[in-house]
């Protein structure tokens, strides 16, 4: 069992790894089988998931109805909402925010497929973004404040 840290064979497949880091893995997997068989397993997979084409997947109804009936929930609730904004909410929300980007970002530069993974967060974004879009235009365009003078006034300026 090798104990080279296998985060490095996913840097290497995916040439985001350190130039010192390289030299160094390059040397081990000349003597090491087992890591050189995991970074051709890794290469493998990484051949297999850029071939499958995401374009192509059918949305099911049922998880379009799923998501309208979400996005129905979501508003229901905000419209409810009557929100106060004080100091401590500000607070906390800048606190959050900050917290949720520092965790993006680290995901995002720890990844091995990184290049995989944000091509097919796009599309599977876009798709959930234009009936999630539509949808939400028609739920807003029948909504108290759609209707209301304030967002009347606010959009001609």
């Amino acid at each position: 069992m090798c104990n080279m840290d296998k985060q490095l064979l996913y840097s290497y497949a995916d040439n985001s790894i350190e130039p010192l880091e390289k030299i160094i893995l390059e040397e081990h997997l000349k003597y090491c089988k087992e890591c050189a068989q995991e970074l051709i397993e890794i290469r493998n997979m990484e051949g297999k998931l850029a071939a499958f084409d995401f374009e192509d997947i059918e949305i099911p109804q049922r998880l379009s109805d799923l998501s309208e009936l979400i996005i129905d929930n979501c508003l229901n609730e905000v419209e409810k909402e009557k929100p106060k904004i004080t100091y401590n909410n500000y607070k906390e929300s800048i606190r959050l925010m900050k917290s949720t980007i520092l965790d993006g970002y680290k995901l995002r530069y720890n990844n091995p497929y990184d290049k995989l993974i944000k091509k097919n967060i796009a599309i599977t974004t876009n798709i959930v973004k234009k009936s999630a879009g539509r949808y939400c235009q028609s739920k807003f365009e029948n909504s108290k404040l759609a209707k209301s003078k304030l967002y009347k006034i606010l959009k001609a300026v």
